[in-house]
């Protein structure tokens, strides 16, 4: 028999990981570390909770929930793959800037008229 609780948190879980999906696909990382840090408080809650169960009727639950597990962990893998193509286009964002700046340092040194000394004489 399913547990209407348990039911609840992995609905409520589901719910966090579509949030962080939007989140991702935003570039709001503030939200994106809320949402994770709800999670990881949810996942705290879920262990002590099932640990409390008997070892027997833990496997029963694990067992009858295994669906709902293999779609989390599908939508968490995709959120990983959203973070790891974030983070390459940030990356590769930066590199790219970082090479636009050396190439300006060049034309200005290039173009940039020379100065003259100081002093011309010394006394």
């Amino acid at each position: 028999m399913a547990s209407p609780t348990l039911t609840a948190y992995y609905d409520q879980w589901r719910q966090l990981t579509l949030a962080e999906a939007d989140a991702i696909a935003a570039a709001r990382w503030e939200r994106v570390d809320q949402l994770q840090e709800t999670k990881r408080q949810l996942q705290t809650f879920l262990d002590g909770w099932l640990r409390a169960q008997s070892p027997a009727r833990a496997r029963e639950l694990t067992e009858q929930y295994r669906p709902v597990l293999r779609e989390l962990i599908e939508l968490e893998r995709r959120n990983a793959a959203a973070l790891s193509d974030q983070l390459r286009r940030a990356q590769n964002q930066h590199a790219a800037l970082d090479t636009a700046d050396r190439r300006l340092r060049q034309v200005r040194q290039a173009y940039a008229p020379a100065r003259e000394a100081a002093w011309q004489t010394y006394s």
